[in-house]
């Protein structure tokens, strides 16, 4: 099975690029398929995996034009196309009637998130623009991929023609995180909590009104968050005007991968997302968790993940994001788990090319229909 993996899009986050380099080394390693990732920016590429798009082509809906053209080009040398889904695409009513082998990959559910990106009437109308162009492109698929299971059935009930969706969770290669030096502290309980930036969504007004609602557990046992990555003026301002929420988060801004993880050595736990719910979800792939496990550190969440089983000892949810001190400090403090055991139990939940495997499958399973 020839399988290619088509990324277009303006700017390449650093988490999408780390996804898809471990995504083309882990193809090495894959039965059952002859896989290649391809990406395309408009930013200049790295002369390795991600390309630039040519300059007449580097506009919003030009972009998109030069997105189709490779979907056309490629789609005739391959079995399947996967395609990183183009939001708002006008150009999906001319051009997706002539791609036969498409299968879209969703990160997020795009008519909701479009109102959070975009401000005022741009958001509303790249939304409403995302939800009929997308629902026509959808019903000319072949399937759908989705990081998560709930976006998978939700871009599902949009085309209705399909059948049941894939997942593709994030995935890492583990070989490349090393474990965490093991720096916890006696008769301190310490939290990492990273982001690149603490968007609403990572919740950390709802981490800081729970600490507000019940100081004693995490006062009395000297719990220290540490905050790495860029907190918004009124974020930072509102901490230092506490004395409770001063001697409890520690911010560090953001920090290089050797500053963060001298941070984390020091940890017992680090916090996943804890607000998706003002995505309108309730279920992630994270990379930073997958990360986290790796490093053998245990995470605290406020979502279920979509390829972590439920029960599993070294990830917590806390539904709403609510979470209970005592009992995290009884889970992991006091040296309950060593960094190996966590990363070792972890494994076959977050490699990379396990996730890949599934998406073979996933698509044996459409040809033999």
């Amino acid at each position: 099975m020839k399988i290619i993996h088509l990324t277009v899009v303006r700017h390449l986050p650093g988490g999408i690029k780390k996804q898809l380099y471990c995504e083309r080394d882990a193809s090495k390693s894959l039965s059952g398929a002859d896989w290649t990732t391809m990406v395309w920016q408009d930013e200049e590429g790295d002369g390795v995996l991600v390309n630039q798009i040519p300059f007449f082509f580097r506009h919003i809906f030009l972009r998109n034009i030069f997105a189709w053209f490779l979907i056309l080009k490629l789609s005739r040398r391959c079995d399947y196309l996967l395609v990183r889904h183009i939001p708002f695409d006008p150009l999906s009513f001319l051009f997706s009637m002539f791609v036969s082998n498409r299968v879209t990959v969703h990160h997020t559910k795009e008519i909701e998130e479009m109102r959070i990106v975009g401000e005022g009437w741009k958001g509303v109308c790249a939304s409403a623009l995302e939800s009929v162009a997308g629902k026509f492109l959808l019903r000319r698929n072949v399937g759908i991929l989705a990081v998560t299971d709930e976006i998978g059935q939700y871009e599902r009930a949009r085309a209705k023609n399909l059948p049941e969706p894939g997942v593709y969770a994030n995935g890492i290669d583990v070989e490349s995180v090393d474990i965490l030096d093991d720096a916890r502290q006696e008769g301190c309980f310490n939290v990492a909590f990273i982001c690149t930036s603490f968007s609403s969504w990572h919740g950390l007004e709802k981490l800081i009104e729970t600490i507000l609602s019940d100081q004693s557990a995490v006062v009395s046992s000297r719990v220290r968050i540490h905050l790495i990555g860029e907190l918004s003026a009124h974020q930072s301002e509102r901490i230092k005007a506490s004395r409770v929420l001063s001697e409890i988060f520690v911010c560090h801004g953001l920090l290089a991968v050797e500053g963060y993880r001298k941070v984390m050595s020091i940890c017992d736990v680090g916090l996943g997302s804890l607000a998706l719910e003002l995505k309108g979800l309730s279920e992630a792939s994270t990379l930073k968790v997958r990360e986290m496990l790796a490093m053998g550190l245990p995470v605290v969440s406020g979502h279920k993940d979509s390829s972590i089983p439920d029960g599993f000892s070294y990830y917590r949810i806390y539904p709403d994001g609510l979470l209970d001190f005592s009992e995290i400090i009884g889970l992991f403090g006091g040296g309950a788990y060593s960094r190996e055991e966590v990363r070792s139990a972890s494994l076959p939940f977050i490699r990379k090319v396990d996730q890949m495997q599934s998406v073979v499958s996933y698509l044996a399973c459409i040809k033999s229909e």
